[in-house]
């Protein structure tokens, strides 16, 4: 791997990184509002039930994503260990022991995410999850840690950061949520 190719490299990871971000910030935020609206208090979840499942795996399957070593596969996981072993590739200098001591850290905090990701959400495995699942704590651990890593090494490979992680997504999505979404005034046009 050439010093280019690592910038090109971490500009996608920081991108898919950026975008785990605010899916997740939108979803707690969303979370929120529903905890915070008596009316979804005595009102059918399944909705609800249905966007969580959907951003879970999601969320779990962008980890994932973070962590495939197949050899087609741009992920930060390669990244780290190719770093590990080209040292040299950024602008500023670190040790092999820094890059490898965050490629533990990485494997670590992504583990059950992974784990649950390949045997659940990507496939029906047999076996079962065989552990338990993981929880949103666990999910929030593994943004954060992304995002961290994500910002140290495009500041190694680039001389800056790119944009810091995670995102700020602020409220204005919300908007959505001021008018009506279904207009019972109109006839359904699916009803004929």
């Amino acid at each position: 791997m050439d010093h280019q190719k690592a910038v090109d490299w971490i500009e996608v990871i920081h991108e898919d990184v950026e975008d785990l971000g605010i899916s997740n910030q939108i979803f707690r935020q969303l979370h929120q509002v529903v905890r915070n609206n008596q009316k979804f208090q005595t009102s059918p979840w399944m909705f609800l039930d249905w966007m969580a499942a959907t951003f879970g795996h999601s969320v779990v399957l962008g980890v994932r994503r973070q962590t495939d070593t197949d050899s087609s596969s741009v992920s930060l996981q390669r990244l780290l260990s190719r770093l590990r072993d080209q040292p040299n590739l950024g602008v500023c200098q670190f040790s092999r022991e820094d890059v490898g001591q965050d490629l533990a850290l990485l494997q670590s905090h992504v583990a059950g995410i992974e784990h649950y990701a390949d045997r659940k959400v990507a496939h029906h495995d047999q076996r079962g999850l065989g552990s338990p699942h993981p929880t949103w704590e666990d999910v929030n651990c593994c943004l954060d840690l992304l995002s961290k890593l994500v910002n140290k090494y495009s500041a190694v490979l680039t001389g800056s950061q790119l944009s810091v992680l995670p995102a700020t997504v602020g409220t204005a999505w919300q908007q959505i949520f001021t008018y009506p979404w279904l207009d019972f005034a109109q006839e359904d046009p699916g009803a004929a």
